[in-house]
């Protein structure tokens, strides 16, 4: 069985981009925002160091996948800080 999705766009009028995607009790917010090449991370690998103009972020309460845990806003870990 397949469940129909619903897309509703605009959701968030400060970004360059967002949308709500809805299937059955299950929801995902997606926010694009873009910037300029002063923006790119630089990743300093063992082969060279490169910038990459593509940075995907996500999260996921715990409950969604299988962990215990509180609900709360972003940790140490999601800021940056380990």
């Amino acid at each position: 069985e397949i469940r129909d999705i619903v897309c509703e766009t605009g959701m968030l009028p400060r970004t360059h981009g967002s949308a709500l995607f809805t299937r059955g009790e299950t929801q995902g917010l997606v926010v694009t925002t873009l910037g300029t090449g002063d923006d790119e991370q630089f990743i300093d690998a063992l082969h060279g160091n490169f910038k990459s103009n593509f940075l995907l972020h996500y999260n996921f309460p715990p409950y969604s996948v299988g962990e215990v845990g509180r609900v709360s806003g972003p940790g140490r870990r999601e800021i940056g800080h380990g």
